[in-house]
């Protein structure tokens, strides 16, 4: 992993827009709400959180899928929001996306070989025999046959379709792929694959990877450092290791003890949540997560914390982050404060 940045979002938003049925006011839905983080040369950068809290609203809009409301997204140093036209097309060469849904992502009129020469057809690279060459090479290096390159996509199981949908995406390339929830859709042991697959080519190739999950498990496998999304905010960063041994965040603290341990043996203190995740649509007040929290005050429901350094590279946006993170290194748990109380 380098130091060298590849990507780097600062403070970047995307709002939608919504009205209601009774007043027919104009409501503002904050799926992104001023997101900074960078992703390092051959580093697996990965945003995790609840369904609904942003990650693939801000995967889609780092790649300029969707146009951010406020902030700015630089790629190797510069700004892409000043990109358009060709000078867009142009960089679209070095940011390439895995979608979800293996299924859907692919046109089932086409062959695969089709499907992963497109890009090459739309950037106007090589003649028609190279790019068969080129889509060959692609094909073999997801660990599928030659022979394959003819059939079309319903002749292939979920594991297949993904490693299609890699191979198309790496056949221009690219300085970073966005990876959103690229194995969710797909089998526990196919599952192990793909990522062992995506591993083997950052390795080889020095690609970095934006990738985005729900999974702790798998966040834990693949990731050099992790954002953890709450609501359309990052809420603690951290690099993995030291995620996964000292949480900051309850929130996070509450995501990492609902990962099943593998072992009967071993037992781990719960964080059960209360309540439910709030409509975006009407967020609380201060903190987003204080109604649900169990070290919340009158200060967490009145002010929005700041993005705080707990530790060198270990980023919370908490209140009381430092001192939870001292009371979790004591006793491993996060039990509540003293100099906290109860609201």
């Amino acid at each position: 992993m380098g130091e060298k940045v590849v990507l780097e979002a600062l403070g970047v938003s995307k709002f939608f827009y919504a009205r209601t049925k009774k007043d027919g006011k104009r409501q503002v839905v904050k799926a992104v709400d001023n997101v900074s983080f960078k992703v390092r040369e051959n580093e697996t950068f990965s945003l995790v959180g609840e369904s609904g809290c942003g990650k693939s609203t801000t995967g889609r809009t780092v790649m300029r899928l969707l146009e951010p409301t406020e902030g700015k997204v630089l790629f190797m140093g510069e700004n892409i929001m000043d990109r358009k036209g060709a000078s867009l097309k142009q960089l679209r060469r070095q940011m390439q996306m895995i979608f979800q849904d293996p299924y859907s992502s692919l046109n089932p009129r086409k062959a695969i070989g089709r499907i992963i020469e497109e890009p090459l057809e739309i950037h106007h690279i090589g003649n028609a025999s190279e790019r068969r060459e080129m889509a060959i090479s692609a094909l073999k290096q997801v660990g599928l046959r030659e022979d394959q390159f003819y059939r079309y996509p319903h002749e292939f199981s979920g594991g297949q379709k993904q490693r299609i949908g890699i191979a198309r995406a790496l056949i221009l390339e690219p300085k970073i792929l966005v990876c959103d929830e690229p194995v969710s859709a797909l089998d526990v042991s196919i599952q192990s694959q793909v990522l062992n697959l995506l591993q083997e080519i950052k390795d080889s190739s020095g690609v970095s990877l934006l990738f985005i999950s729900h999974n702790m498990s798998v966040i834990r496998y693949i990731s050099d450092r992790v954002g953890v999304m709450y609501l359309g905010r990052i809420v603690e960063e951290c690099e993995t290791a030291r995620l996964f041994r000292r949480p900051g965040h309850p929130y996070t603290k509450a995501l990492l003890s609902a990962v099943p341990e593998p072992s009967p043996n071993l037992r781990t203190e719960r964080v059960e949540l209360q309540g439910e995740v709030p409509s975006p649509l009407d967020p609380p007040s201060g903190c987003a997560f204080h109604n649900r929290c169990a070290y919340a005050t009158p200060l967490c429901s009145a002010k929005i914390p700041e993005r705080q350094e707990v530790e060198t590279e270990h980023y919370v946006e908490c209140h009381y982050a430092k001192e939870l993170l001292r009371v979790s290194q004591q006793s491993h748990v996060l039990a509540q404060p003293a100099v906290m109380g109860r609201r």
